[in-house]
């Protein structure tokens, strides 16, 4: 349920890059439900120029490594990494929603005043 928070989806698909459908994998839903989430709660989605150019990096950098392998050793790290920061993402939407909860209740202290 992490998806319906809109700062935690700006984050991901703005500020980290994610795609629909690698944030809809993180979250284990479906693309349609985070495009359906981000529509309702007013996340700006990218045009398809941005899209088009985020595609052409990512098939570039495929190419690149193309015919290079990764070690089991490697694989296990990335594994790892993967987890970690799946882990680190639930935590900030747990603090977001946390935070959400204090702004609804009147009880926001402004940390910049």
């Amino acid at each position: 349920m992490y998806y319906k928070n809109k700062d935690f989806l700006n984050f991901l698909y703005h500020a980290q890059g994610f795609t629909m459908r690698e944030i809809a994998k993180m979250c284990d839903c479906s693309r349609q439900t985070i495009w359906k989430w981000m529509r309702r709660l007013g996340v700006q989605t990218r045009t398809v120029e941005e899209s088009q150019r985020l595609e052409r990096t990512r098939i570039k950098m495929r190419e690149a490594h193309k015919g290079k392998y990764h070690t089991e050793e490697t694989r296990k790290k990335m594994r790892k990494a993967f987890k970690n920061r799946k882990a680190y993402l639930h935590k900030e939407a747990s603090e977001m929603r946390k935070e959400t909860e204090k702004i609804k209740e009147g009880h926001f202290e402004c940390s910049g005043c």
